[in-house]
């Protein structure tokens, strides 16, 4: 099962004209996931050796959306396990993006992707694929009361965008004054109304950092996922980067 949101990492030293090599890190508007069509794409796929040996956890796959929509320079950025790491790889590269764009522009985007690997999906999934009657096919309305979606039909969007929600960090004077700078990572859940819910600190730099990360994103709305034309609840998750020349 897939936990993804699309985030990008921290703002460039030096800004540069030539957008044909620069690869962005805060855009006006950020990739989005399109269906891919071709036998190129194939889903996530949990490897039997790893689910047989109770392996599971969340991925995080970097990569940069090229002005195309191609996925290029795929690293696994924390991992679990080699044989879910292999996979989560594999699958980032088969994925395909509408790109990145600044100043109307398309443009090469640095994106971080977090895969879940979860023996309990995974159960459910299999159960769900082997049932021949395609009646009893969950939709949206069939989801049990307070149930998180990993893959819905639209991913929710970030009222204002990720760079609304930078311009309105708060940069706590100590840590300015002594030099505590980085990129917290925060996730959580966007209930069925845009609020964000459950939020914790996945990737901490200093607790100062990590207080303000989580205020910035407990006030901020989104327009909520949607799956089968219902709203959702999805995961997701954003860094927030604390540099001291840009704040």
């Amino acid at each position: 099962m897939i936990v993804f949101l699309l985030f990008v990492s921290s703002v460039p030293a030096v800004a540069q004209r030539d957008t044909t090599s620069t690869v962005f890190t805060i855009v006006d508007e950020l990739p989005r996931i399109i269906q891919r069509e071709d036998s190129a794409s194939t889903p996530l796929t949990y490897p039997d050796s790893a689910r047989e040996a109770g392996i599971e956890g969340g991925v995080y796959v970097q990569m940069v959306v090229e002005p195309d929509g191609r996925p290029t320079n795929v690293v696994v950025l924390k991992g679990v396990h080699e044989l879910l790491d292999e996979e989560a790889r594999r699958f980032a590269q088969t994925m395909n993006f509408t790109p990145g764009r600044k100043d109307g522009a398309a443009v090469r985007t640095r994106l971080t992707l977090p895969l879940r690997f979860g023996l309990e999906d995974q159960e459910t999934a299999d159960q769900e694929t082997a049932d021949p009657n395609p009646a009893k096919a969950k939709t949206a309305d069939d989801l049990p009361r307070g149930a998180v979606v990993q893959v819905p039909d639209q991913m929710p969007r970030l009222i204002g965008g990720l760079k609304a929600l930078q311009g309105d960090i708060r940069y706590p004077r100590e840590a300015r004054r002594k030099g505590i700078e980085g990129q917290v990572f925060v996730q959580f859940i966007v209930s069925k109304e845009g609020v964000p819910t459950d939020l914790k600190v996945t990737q901490s730099v200093h607790r100062l950092l990590d207080r303000e990360a989580l205020r910035a994103v407990r006030e901020t709305r989104f327009l909520p996922a949607f799956k089968d034309g219902t709203p959702v609840r999805v995961h997701l998750t954003l860094p927030i980067s604390f540099h001291r020349r840009s704040n």
